[in-house]
């Protein structure tokens, strides 16, 4: 049975609500944005139609997809915050901030040509950061 464009618009309607963080969602109240839908006819789609159009593969995908689009973009803000507690002394806050970065650091592999980079020490780091000052001071005094 072919979908006719109306029924396609509501199911997308209904996707991008769902990928939608909670907090963001308008109407808060799911019953009335599943209420706020109807069919070709103009006739309010069944809850049981809602959710069983939400259940099948292609639309869970789809509202996955979306919502670590969402996810992704939140996050440096996010962190940005946590970072923010964890530095006022919040003793949860700094767990998960550390349990984040430990979890980056696990997945990240660093490096070149198969081989390891070898850390700077904080000198090497002070030398280099000192040379691009001097070497900036010098080009604005040009």
């Amino acid at each position: 049975m072919k979908e006719d464009s109306n029924n396609i618009d509501w199911i997308a309607k209904a996707i991008e609500y769902e990928a939608t963080p909670r907090a963001l969602r308008i109407p808060k109240k799911k019953g009335e944005f599943i209420s706020s839908l109807k069919d070709i006819q103009g006739n309010p789609i069944p809850s049981s139609t809602y959710y069983y159009e939400l259940s099948k593969k292609e639309n869970s995908d789809k509202i996955i997809d979306i919502s670590f689009r969402y996810a992704k973009r939140l996050t440096p803000e996010v962190l940005e915050k946590l970072g923010e507690k964890a530095v006022s002394g919040n003793d949860t806050s700094i767990a998960q901030f550390m349990e984040y970065v430990l979890e980056i650091k696990k997945r990240l592999d660093i490096t070149t040509d198969g081989d390891k980079i070898n850390p700077m020490s904080y000198e090497q780091a002070l030398n280099i950061i000192g040379r691009k000052e001097e070497s900036n001071r010098n080009n604005m005094s040009e």
